[in-house]
């Protein structure tokens, strides 16, 4: 089994240690169900994949149906040749559409979706799931609620929640070869609490920033209690102080981003509702990625997404990579 080197915490100050490399790069996992929104999954894929010199394993999943009766014992034979059709199909795709440079591995397996990808991203110690935000559904924007959001949830690593284009049509044939989407991964946005949670997101992202040369926003929010002890009047002056003990914080995280050889753009600190404001500031920045903890303060616990993540993933106007913070 493939496992993720150990890295160890990033310093807090200027005079600590120097910082631990980047995190590694080397195998991802790719959930494919052959919509044309898969196949631009697959381009994000290989523009992280090429770069970073990483493997790609395409998955296809069979929902698994269980027979009532003897009666039905046909369909979970239709299935082994299912199964057996969709490897050859995956791989014919693989083979005209993923660069050959890029080493590739066929994966199919029946069950329940997301529970299947992150069993075998698991067993294979990817370092990263990459996953479309809109499949065979047709939804515009996916109501995170089905195998997206449970993958996020439970994933043994990292999850990519890739924005699928509106204008996807129907493919060519033979398939292209992938090619890195214009501007992909070029400006990260980083949203930081102060929390533990911050070293996992921010390390990802000095990992993806070596890969790109992609200059890095921090952004601290300010959310407003829900009833101020003293009335709304004194919440300027409060909001004054948070904002530069926030720009005194961000400024040594940006220091030692900086140390890493990373570009770092003026700090963002800003006041309202977390996830409102991270959607907002990416639009405004024109961010080609979030990279966001599953916690912090804001008590994600056991992965639940339910509060500013799971509005994040949902409400971005570009992709968002879900990194769940490690725990003791």
């Amino acid at each position: 089994m493939k496992t993720a080197a150990a890295i160890t915490p990033s310093p807090a100050t200027a005079n600590a240690p120097a910082p631990a490399p980047a995190l590694p790069l080397r195998h991802l996992l790719v959930p494919f169900d052959f919509s044309e929104s898969a196949r631009q999954t697959v381009t994000a894929a290989v523009a992280l994949a090429r770069p970073a010199g990483a493997r790609i394993t395409l998955l296809y999943v069979l929902p698994v149906t269980l027979p009532a009766d003897i009666a039905h014992v046909s369909v979970v034979l239709d299935n082994r040749k299912l199964l057996a059709h969709a490897r050859e199909q995956l791989a014919a795709f693989a083979r005209s559409a993923i660069p050959a440079e890029i080493p590739v591995d066929i994966q199919v397996a029946e069950g329940g979706p997301y529970h299947e990808i992150n069993a075998i991203a698991r067993a294979l110690g990817t370092d990263l799931i990459v996953i479309g935000t809109r499949g065979l559904s047709g939804v515009k924007h996916l109501v995170l609620g089905s195998t997206a959001e449970r993958v996020v949830r439970h994933a043994p690593c990292p999850v990519l929640t890739w924005h699928i284009s509106a204008a996807a049509t129907t493919p060519t044939t033979p398939e292209p070869p992938a090619t890195a989407p214009a501007g992909a991964f070029q400006h990260l946005l980083v949203p930081v609490d102060f929390s533990p949670a911050n070293d996992e997101a921010l390390r990802h992202a000095v990992r993806i920033a070596t890969i790109f040369g992609s200059h890095i926003t921090l952004l601290h929010v300010i959310e407003p209690p829900p009833y101020p002890e003293w009335g709304y009047a004194h919440l300027t002056r409060r909001d004054e102080g948070l904002k530069q003990a926030a720009r005194l914080k961000l400024a040594t995280l940006s220091a030692d981003l900086q140390r890493r050889g990373c570009t770092v753009n003026p700090v963002r600190v800003t006041t309202g509702d977390a996830d409102s404001q991270i959607c907002r500031m990416a639009g405004e920045l024109h961010a080609s990625l979030v990279v966001i903890a599953t916690h912090g303060h804001s008590a994600l616990a056991q992965m639940f997404l339910g509060g500013t993540a799971e509005r994040v993933l949902r409400h971005a106007p570009c992709p968002v990579l879900v990194v769940r913070a490690k725990t003791a």
